[in-house]
């Protein structure tokens, strides 16, 4: 009477356990007692299982669940049950129990669908009440399990004000060709009351595309996409958004288009961009910008044996020059004005070819790079301007189309070299210590390229008084036009890092290591030689380091040569002249961040990767592009800490930015972790935008809490589901968001 073992039964991959079973092998047909199985995400318990044919069973007194315990946590429980494999379940009356304890939640039927495809289905919406806009349905619609290739979700958000929004995402993937993924979002927002002056209507959009091009599918053309458009005020209407996107500024996108002529050094690149600030409501969008490139040519360099090294040798092996044509079509308006006719009139397009020819070569230690760069620009059309005494004698601008053209020769010679000052310690860890020092000097001239086009030129009366002042006929164009007087600047920058030798404290005498004291401490400044005054330009300095691995320090400064008047604008008079300052200090920063993170208490992510089934690596994927939809449980905690101070004096005005941001996550057991976001404006003395996060692991279950406590965005939000897809709707939410507070 003693159980040795229970029986378990495989067919086509499908695993079955039991207390007994009974198998007919003429009719095909059997009967199973306490058996245990899985189909798809969920489990099935039954007292009972008859087999009635290959694909069909019927159980009685089963139990679903999606709980992979011998004793789950929860389940369905339903007297008859019906399973069709890899198509569908089906239970006659069924309640939910928890901890073995039956709840009033009980449906009349239930279906299950555990297809291994996947599959198509409506999404339940959360319910809710707000407010300002009344009860409310979201995150309701359909999903398109078209194939594993491609899928999409059709959802929305309604309120009984008769505010709504919409939602389509969609991603696609073919491996070793492409993937990507599409999202579009419509808002139609509505406060108040119709009938009242208060009330307002805002609608906005905002569409997010990202396409990626495996390198295996065209060796010599690419395809890539990354787009970020819409309205400005859309993550303030939108009731859906994310800290992430309510806090972002600027939004940009790129579409772009390769093609690599094979066997010439010839590529072909077409792009269209497009960059927007929600501060101002400014647009810039670029298209198209098409450009033609040639990689370098070196016309000599197989004709100078490799034995002569001598300098003009070298400069005549290390000749060669490239070239660069591109035609540049771009509009700079606001949200409101874009789409309006009048936009056309702001393009401004042009070509631009340019030819740069450069050598390098050395004397003794130092490195001498001599270039000249040969630019040809051409516009379809010019700008008039002339005074008009009965507009406000004001001077108006008038474009005019035709071709113009401009020539512009560039050309310069630069010097670097290295230098290595070594300091040897003794009787101390640290056995050497090493300068590097790296001065680089550089010559740019421009000549005044007005004497050559003169065509180019005019002059404008500017005041009632008859004065008058030169200007140009392209200024205004992409690029500008040539530049009316000329130009020699000598730039001077040196670089020193600061590297040291060590004897760790557990190896042998033998073994030294590596470490960098000082990642950069740069100065760098500049004179133009032919300005007839303020010839220098401000020293700008950049000092930066690494603490171990956690902590980065950054500082840097700027420093004018020049004093001010009294009404603070710069003066040609030395600072040192006035108080004996060699320089006068108009900028200080200064960054320290902190990261700080325990390791993966698991496997490495290698060892993982490897256990992993292709269902699983697909569902990583989905979390490495969604990452703030999933919570790491295998980090036991994190810091991140960013304080920076700037000072700036500008003239006569000083002003002094200081803020603190930190953020971070910790387990507080292995299955309570706490999340944090915040920041501290020390002007104001209050904390800027702030995010707390609570996550609770219950196995089969997750708990998560999420509250926004201050802020024009308060909320709260607490979720309990169940973690499987399959049973997604079995939640229990309470949220309460910061327009119900309006």
């Amino acid at each position: 009477g003693q159980i040795v073992e229970q029986p378990v039964f495989t067919e086509s991959g499908k695993e079955y356990q039991a207390g007994s079973m009974t198998y007919n092998m003429e009719s095909k047909k059997g009967r199973i007692k306490e058996a245990f199985t899985q189909e798809g995400e969920g489990y099935i318990h039954g007292e009972t299982i008859k087999r009635h044919s290959e694909d069909v069973f019927f159980i009685k007194n089963g139990k679903y669940t999606t709980c992979n315990l011998d004793h789950p946590h929860y389940y369905i429980k339903a007297g008859k049950l019906k399973i069709i494999n890899n198509n569908k379940i089906v239970t006659g009356p069924a309640n939910m129990w928890i901890s073995d304890v039956p709840t009033p939640l009980a449906v009349p039927f239930g279906f299950f669908p555990n297809k291994n495809e996947r599959q198509s289905g409506i999404i339940i919406p959360a319910y809710g009440s707000s407010a300002d806009k009344g009860f409310n349905l979201r995150n309701g619609g359909y999903y398109f399990g078209f194939s594993d290739n491609f899928d999409a979700a059709l959802t929305g958000d309604i309120y009984t004000n008769l505010s709504w929004s919409t939602y389509l995402r969609s991603s696609y993937k073919k491996r070793y060709k492409h993937n990507g993924n599409l999202a579009f979002e419509y808002t139609n927002s509505k406060s108040g009351d119709p009938e009242t002056p208060d009330f307002t209507q805002t609608t906005s959009f905002f569409v997010r595309w990202k396409h990626a091009q495996d390198p295996k599918a065209r060796p010599y053309s690419s395809f890539n996409a990354s787009v970020n458009a819409g309205n400005t005020n859309n993550f303030r209407n939108n009731f859906n958004t994310s800290a992430t996107d309510y806090l972002s500024n600027t939004f940009k996108s790129n579409i772009s288009y390769t093609k690599r002529f094979a066997n010439s050094p010839f590529t072909l690149t077409a792009n269209a961009s497009h960059s927007q600030n929600s501060l101002d409501s400014s647009i810039t969008v670029t298209a198209p910008h098409l450009t033609m490139t040639m990689s370098r040519i070196y016309p000599f360099k197989k004709n100078i044996p490799t034995a002569n090294r001598g300098f003009a040798a070298s400069l005549a092996k290390n000749f060669g020059f490239s070239l660069t044509s591109n035609f540049q079509n771009t509009v700079t308006t606001n949200q409101e004005d874009f789409f309006n006719p009048s936009t056309l009139n702001k393009m401004r397009n042009g070509f631009q070819h340019s030819i740069p020819f450069s050598s390098s070569a050395k004397i003794g230690f130092i490195n001498v790079s001599p270039r000249i760069t040969l630019n040809e620009t051409w516009y379809f059309s010019s700008t008039r301007e002339t005074y008009d005494s009965e507009a406000g004698e004001a001077v108006l601008s008038d474009t005019v189309a035709g071709f113009e053209r401009y020539s512009q020769v560039t050309g310069g010679v630069e010097l670097s070299t290295k230098i290595y000052g070594m300091y040897t310690l003794k009787k101390t860890r640290v056995k050497a210590v090493r300068h590097t020092f790296t001065p680089n000097v550089s010559f740019n001239y421009t000549p005044d390229n007005s004497r050559y086009t003169p065509e180019l030129f005019g002059t404008v009366q500017i005041d009632s008084t008859g004065a008058t002042e030169e200007y140009g006929y392209l200024d205004n164009q992409i690029w500008g036009g040539p530049g009316s007087y000329r130009q020699a600047i000598v730039r001077f920058n040196f670089q020193n890092t600061l590297e040291m030798k060590y004897q760790p404290k557990s190896d042998t005498a033998e073994t030294l290591k590596k470490a960098t004291l000082l990642d950069a401490f740069n100065f760098s400044t500049q004179y133009d030689i032919f300005r007839d005054s303020l010839n220098w330009s401000p020293v700008s300095i950049d000092a930066r380091t690494n603490i171990g691995k956690f902590l980065s320090i950054r500082a840097g400064a700027t420093l004018d040569p020049y004093a001010i008047n009294e009404n603070g604008r710069r003066i040609n008079t030395a600072q040192y002249e006035i108080d004996g300052n060699l320089f006068r200090l108009t900028q200080v920063t200064s960054s320290l961040t902190l990261n700080l993170q325990s390791k993966d208490k698991k496997e490495t992510s290698e060892k993982r990767d490897e256990q992993l089934s292709d269902a699983d690596k697909s569902e990583l994927e989905n979390v490495s592009e969604n990452p703030d939809a999933y919570v790491d449980f295998r980090i036991p905690w994190s810091i991140n800490l960013t304080y920076s101070i700037t000072y700036n004096r500008n003239g006569l005005e000083e002003d002094v930015i200081n803020s603190l941001n930190f953020s971070g996550d910790v387990n507080v057991t292995d299955n309570w972790k706490v999340g944090y976001r915040s920041g501290l404006d020390f002007e104001t003395g209050q904390l800027t935008y702030t995010s707390i996060d609570i996550y609770r692991d219950l196995h089969c279950w997750q708990i998560r809490f999420n509250a926004i406590p201050f802020g024009v965005r308060q909320q709260y939000t607490f979720d309990i589901h169940v973690k499987a897809s399959v049973l997604q709707d079995l939640k229990l939410q309470r949220k309460r968001n910061w327009f119900d507070y309006q």
